[in-house]
């Protein structure tokens, strides 16, 4: 889930208990071949940050671009944000 323009992760979609946050500062988001051919998903993509690498699967194309878009626009804004 993206809390204003930090990721943050839970045990289930539904459980309000948050047990993490995603820094997005020095991160990348894109499609990856190489994921998309070991999950067998057209709808993979990859998030790198400085200290992990997630692999994260859209439902569809559409959520796919919506969440890339997103995540690039929380990137861009995390980086401007913590530059002197």
């Amino acid at each position: 889930m993206l809390r204003g323009h930090t990721p943050t992760y839970y045990e289930r979609a539904d459980d309000p208990s948050l047990l993490g946050e995603i820094p997005l500062v020095g991160a990348a988001a894109g499609m990856d071949e190489g994921e998309r051919s070991a999950s067998g998903s057209s709808f993979v993509f990859s998030l790198v940050t400085p200290t992990r690498s997630l692999v994260l699967r859209a439902p569809h194309s559409a959520m796919l671009f919506s969440w890339l878009s997103a995540l690039r626009q929380a990137i861009a804004c995390a980086n401007s944000c913590a530059s002197p």
